[in-house]
């Protein structure tokens, strides 16, 4: 209201135009149907404006690789890529960010999407013009949260085109995200060999149809990660994680969704602080480890879009915090697999919800 007041005394005929990203603001300062929504330039568009200012009136070659870099720039000119808010919700928790209110009689799930709420209607995210269920955060709060996270958040492609940064501040960061790249060797991961108390491992895709990660990174570099509260490999063409995975004693969230991962290690079930292990669309995933039922803490199971699958393992009733598991497979003898009794069954307690 402080903001509409001095428009209110203007002259007769006088026109104001009011910018902003909240339709809630338009309303308030009176514009009724006068509202013009302005919709973002096309990936293509967004490049021509780059390519030109990039290369207009400098003496400069086109880079040979240019075109192959061309799905990275246009990624980071839209800002962060789309991210579904139960997704964010489940980070959250992992990182310790959301504290479970039991006095208040609310789940930590209810707790984040509150969180969520309250910065959307502070404008820090903003829905998606591409999809209505996910959202984006605006460049200029990318950059503000870059510059308040300092040292201590980096994204991979920021250090390694920073030709003035040393490799000594990595031993402060905790939290690393990176644009996978359709072949993303080990050469590409050597600043983490200085990373000592990291916490996050986030690639963020562009959608190439096949991502591939060098064996290396997953067998050699991640096992010395040993503070790793989120793990993610979603969209690369992993078939198989090192059995050495059961020494991230601090995971809480691990993604393996759009892999070609074949079966999870059994040491998998001594991670025993892990809340979400997400299996979306591993479709050639056919058994789960049979003592998944030791993973006490575990909230959310998704092993939607998994056909291969063929039963479910025995006594998942033990695992009373569990609050999603969108598909339970009921196997056969020949499975080899205990078939879960009804009780089991009845004591998931899973919750019917829209954010299941």
């Amino acid at each position: 209201m402080k903001l509409q007041s001095p428009f209110c005394d203007g002259a007769a005929g006088s026109k104001i135009i009011v910018t902003t990203r909240d339709a809630e603001v338009s309303k308030m300062m009176g514009a009724g149907t006068l509202v013009h929504n302005l919709e973002p330039m096309s990936n293509d568009v967004c490049f021509q404006v780059f390519e030109q200012h990039a290369f207009r009136n400098v003496n400069r070659d086109i880079p040979p690789n240019f075109e192959s870099l061309k799905e990275k720039i246009i990624a980071r000119c839209s800002g962060l890529p789309l991210a579904g808010e139960q997704q964010l919700i489940l980070l959250w928790m992992a990182e310790g960010l959301i504290q479970p209110q039991p006095e208040h009689n609310k789940q930590m799930e209810d707790l984040g999407a509150d969180y969520f709420q309250e910065l959307l209607s502070r404008s820090l995210f903003q829905k998606s013009s591409q999809n209505n269920s996910k959202y984006v955060m605006h460049d200029l709060v990318v950059g503000l949260a870059q510059w308040a996270a300092g040292d201590i958040c980096f994204r991979l492609e920021d250090k390694q085109n920073s030709d003035h940064v040393q490799l000594g501040c990595f031993t402060k960061a905790r939290h690393a995200s990176y644009i996978s790249g359709k072949y993303d060797m080990v050469q590409r991961f050597e600043a983490f060999s200085e990373v000592k108390h990291l916490r996050t491992f986030l690639p963020l895709s562009v959608d190439y149809p096949s991502n591939y990660l060098s064996r290396k990174v997953t067998f050699d570099l991640l096992p010395k990660l040993q503070y790793l509260r989120v793990l993610s490999f979603n969209g690369y063409q992993v078939t198989e994680l090192p059995n050495s995975i059961g020494k991230l004693k601090y995971l809480r969230y691990l993604d393996l969704s759009r892999t070609e991962i074949r079966s999870l290690p059994e040491s998998t079930t001594t991670l025993y602080n892990l809340q979400t292990l997400i299996l979306q669309g591993c479709e050639y995933l056919k058994a789960l480890p049979i003592n998944l039922r030791n993973l006490v803490n575990l909230r959310h199971l998704n092993n939607s879009n998994v056909g291969s699958l063929k039963a479910m393992p025995p006594q998942l009733g033990r695992l009373t915090n569990l609050q999603s598991l969108p598909n339970f497979v009921v196997g056969y003898k020949r499975d080899r697999v205990p078939i879960p009794s009804p009780r089991d069954i009845a004591a998931l307690k899973i919750r019917e919800c829209d954010r299941c």
